[in-house]
């Protein structure tokens, strides 16, 4: 399935508090798959704000993960898959800390942690997880408990493990909130997802997305529905097309709210648009 909708907004590695959004310029995508652009001649950039951009899922599915583009980092190590975010986001370490030694896909006996980081003299590992970590994609496979893995991680290596869910913005002021360099409040974006917190499979799925929202501070007063909403000034953010379709009716709003939320707590996950509903 499509885990993704139509693609709005831009992204910018050099300003990733600021842009959320799916499209991305040809020179971050030259960073973050470590090309040139001879390599990029066939992809079908796109002229905005007088820049060149590519829509992430046509960069992903129509050319990345085929093996298009010449000279592109993996797609694959081993039967392991690397979501493209990974990659965004270890150019986003490095752009905040420059001296950063950082190791994708590091070898966890037969499994693969997405990233490895050393700060100094700090270790750490994050793992980003995609929409597939939360909903139940196939009839085969349940997913599993996201701090299952972070705590076998932490066991075996001693290190801190930071899961890095796809509804929190790729951003330097999150991943500093993180690491706890940073005292201000971090920021939840959704804006093209296809998966919504109502589809997630776990019954307890409320207290799972807090647990993991607040490592960033980013529902500080245990308010989600921001996540949809349009942001204009100092961030900027589309408006996820979800709202709309409530309002018209076409789609139910309880595809918003999780498993395991309590009786008063409806609202909180909710854009205000759809509070009333």
């Amino acid at each position: 399935m499509g885990l993704l909708g139509k693609p709005l907004g831009v992204f910018r590695l050099d300003e990733s508090d600021k842009y959320v959004g799916s499209f991305i310029s040809k020179p971050d995508v030259k960073d973050i798959l470590g090309v040139n652009d001879e390599d990029l001649k066939d992809l079908p950039f796109i002229e905005l704000n007088d820049s060149l951009y590519i829509n992430e899922t046509t960069l992903r599915k129509k050319y990345w993960e085929k093996g298009i583009i010449p000279h592109a980092r993996p797609s694959k190590i081993g039967n392991s898959t690397i979501s493209l975010d990974e990659y965004i986001l270890i150019e986003i370490i490095k752009r905040t800390y420059p001296a950063a030694k950082i190791q994708s896909q590091f070898k966890w006996g037969r499994k693969y942690i997405d990233i490895y980081v050393e700060i100094n003299d700090m270790k750490f590992f994050i793992e980003f997880h995609g929409p597939g970590h939360f909903k139940k994609l196939s009839l085969y496979r349940d997913p599993e408990n996201p701090f299952e893995r972070k705590r076998q991680i932490e066991e075996d290596f001693g290190y801190p493990c930071y899961i890095w869910p796809y509804w929190i913005q790729r951003c330097s002021s999150n991943l500093r909130i993180l690491l706890g360099d940073s005292d201000e409040r971090g920021f939840g974006a959704l804006w093209s997802t296809k998966v919504f917190f109502g589809e997630f499979y776990f019954n307890d799925s409320a207290q799972i997305i807090a647990a993991i929202t607040n490592d960033f501070k980013a529902a500080p007063s245990g308010e989600y529905g921001y996540f949809y909403e349009v942001w204009n000034g100092e961030r900027t953010k589309e408006a996820h097309p979800i709202i709309k379709r409530i309002l018209d009716g076409k789609q139910d709003v309880n595809i918003l709210i999780p498993k395991g939320i309590k009786p008063n707590e409806r609202n909180k996950w909710l854009p205000k648009e759809l509070q009333n509903i």
